[in-house]
């Protein structure tokens, strides 16, 4: 199975003036599936700090940047999220 990924970040520092201090982050994915020759745009909503970056794919419904909660949930080790269906690190 082969496919090529193209992802695009954009980052909501959480200071503007101070942005290596963190912040939130948006990830577009472009994917494409050789095998089916298909085209698939996935979003992924995570955070960032000066020496780290965290997302994943959350579950359609929700809205990740506008709970702080729910995007905290990438930083801790649970393996089975009924929110976070993919995390990337």
């Amino acid at each position: 199975f082969m496919r090529l990924e193209s992802s695009r970040f954009t980052l909501h520092p959480l200071d503007a003036n101070e942005p290596r201090q963190g912040g939130k982050v948006t990830v577009k994915s472009l994917i494409f599936d050789v095998r089916t020759f298909t085209l698939k745009w996935k979003t992924f909503y995570g955070i960032y700090g000066d020496d780290f970056i965290q997302y994943g794919e959350f579950k359609e419904g929700t809205n990740p940047l506008e709970d702080e909660e729910l995007l905290l949930k990438l930083t801790e080790d649970v393996q089975n999220s009924d929110d976070i269906l993919q995390k990337v690190t």
